[in-house]
């Protein structure tokens, strides 16, 4: 099942009612949650839900004001969860801080094997892309 909420202005109150709901979801397997601006609460309730939702395996997070603060909640989160496959965090102002928090919860998953992180921050340089490459896809 597939999902699609995106340029629907959820802001935060939205965020956390689809991170509650997705607690006892059983069936959706891509959330597309991408332009609705609900920053660190958003990423907060995500990170709640993410551990006990066993099904979803795409996740697009796209321009949602995450910042590096949102990633530090969002990342217990994902290093918990045993479905993801695919993480999209493409246009948050995440910065080096914020894509630390989410390769390190990343590090060593099993099961994610794509993750987006275009226009995220200013990761130009050939050593950073080099730890990209190395966290996401090492198994």
């Amino acid at each position: 099942m597939h999902l699609d909420l995106s340029w629907n202005c959820l802001r935060k109150d939205g965020a956390t009612a689809i991170a509650n709901s997705l607690r006892l979801n059983r069936t959706l397997e891509v959330l597309d949650l991408n332009w609705n601006g609900f920053g660190i609460e958003g990423a907060t309730g995500l990170a709640r839900s993410l551990p006990v939702n066993t099904t979803l395996k795409v996740l697009d997070l796209t321009n949602n004001r995450l910042d590096w603060k949102a990633a530090q909640k969002l990342a217990p989160g994902l290093k918990k969860n045993k479905s993801l496959e695919t993480l999209i965090l493409n246009m948050n102002p995440l910065g080096e801080v914020g894509v630390d928090c989410v390769l390190k919860a990343l590090n060593g998953h099993s099961t994610v094997k794509f993750l987006g992180l275009e226009v995220s921050t200013r990761v130009t340089t050939h050593c950073r892309r080099e730890k990209l490459t190395r966290a996401v896809f090492m198994s």
